[in-house]
């Protein structure tokens, strides 16, 4: 027991008001979660460690009640797309686990990198370029796409510089122009299918995202779905269907939370009409064309629900001072006050973001 009455082998269990405070903050990173459908598991995991800074698989499994196998297993993948580290503690069989960011004013850290995606899909562009796929069917289609992914993570990117140093020239009207409407040629994916060439290009940027990226953070059906949107544009549920085996079921309600999170569009058959193949016309479309439009929107979407955390984390630091003296003996004080603290400094970051991204729609 120290000084202060704090149980040093117990002192990552927060306790009284300070556990209270502790379930808020969990449940601001759950609520950002559920939104962008990420698994509640490594949302979790990922909250505790950044309340805590530094945690063992055991004190883990204490705070979540998850199994040891859960937590080894996402551990595994946050520390895989690089969101955590982890080192050995001296003398033991056992690994401390902590944010790979300590920063959290940190832009990268608090907006999401795209460097490692924009990387790993211009490889794929300049694979895409060779003469040996030049005839392959679906090739120029796909190339394409790939492209206009590539441009979006780039100008998401520019608005992360952009936040850094504010004297950078950041255009959002001509990319405003660059938006394009739907054509016939992007229902190919629905009525064709690529060379199998070009569906293993897929499967393989499909099974890079699953593994290195942060998209990896999805709930694996959400996942598979939307990344079918990613590379293809414009979906309907029997084609979804064929290309992730799920049921008809799953796939329904994996849509209808993509479409009310605004992830996806349903296409407006009066607007495109003289555009949808007339096998088509029966059919409930999707699309997430353009890609630009749909990326910045679930960012504005996103933003929104951080920022509405704002004046709770002004009232719980605002509580945390007046009450000093009665709460700074508790398990978690020190912890809650950093992270508070560390949050209400990130809006700012968001609220800039936020508005940068109306720009662009």
């Amino acid at each position: 027991m120290s000084k202060n009455g704090r149980n040093v082998e117990k002192g990552y269990i927060f306790e009284g008001r300070i556990l209270e405070f502790e379930r808020d903050l969990l449940e601001y990173n759950l609520e950002i979660a559920k939104f962008h459908e990420q698994s509640i598991t490594l949302a979790s995991i990922m909250a505790y460690l950044t309340i805590h800074g530094k945690l063992t698989q055991r004190q883990l499994k204490t705070l979540t009640n998850f199994s040891i196998s859960t937590i080894s297993t996402k551990l595994a993948n946050l520390v895989n797309i690089g969101y955590v580290r982890k080192e050995i503690i001296r003398g033991k069989h056992e690994f401390i686990y902590f944010p790979s960011t300590p920063e959290q004013d940190s832009f990268d850290q608090a907006l999401g990198s795209m460097k490692k995606e924009i990387y790993f899909l211009q490889n794929k562009i300049k694979l895409l370029s060779n003469d040996i796929y030049h005839e392959k069917k679906g090739k120029i289609f796909f190339f394409n796409k790939l492209n206009e992914i590539i441009q979006t993570f780039q100008k998401y990117q520019e608005i992360i510089a952009y936040l850094k140093d504010l004297s950078t020239n950041l255009q959002a009207e001509n990319n405003k122009k660059e938006n394009k409407n739907i054509s016939r040629a992007d229902f190919f994916p629905i009525l064709d299918e690529f060379d199998p060439e070009i569906k293993k290009i897929e499967e393989e940027i499909i099974s890079f995202f699953m593994h290195e990226s942060a998209y990896s953070t999805l709930k694996y059906y959400t996942f598979l779905t939307y990344m079918y949107f990613f590379t293809r544009g414009i979906l309907t549920q029997d084609k979804l269907r064929d290309l992730t085996g799920l049921s008809a079921g799953k796939i329904s309600q994996i849509l209808n939370s993509l479409v009310k999170n605004q992830s996806i569009d349903i296409i407006d058959k009066d607007t495109f009409k003289s555009e949808i193949p007339n096998e088509l016309l029966r059919k409930k479309i999707y699309t997430i064309s353009p890609f630009q439009t749909h990326f910045m929107r679930t960012s504005i979407n996103g933003l929104t629900i951080l920022l509405n955390w704002e004046d709770r984390f002004k009232k719980i630091k605002s509580e945390l001072n007046s009450k000093k003296e009665e709460l700074e003996n508790l398990n978690g004080y020190n912890e809650v006050v950093k992270i508070v603290n560390e949050y209400l400094n990130l809006m700012q970051i968001y609220q800039q973001a936020h508005d940068i991204f109306l720009k662009f729609l």
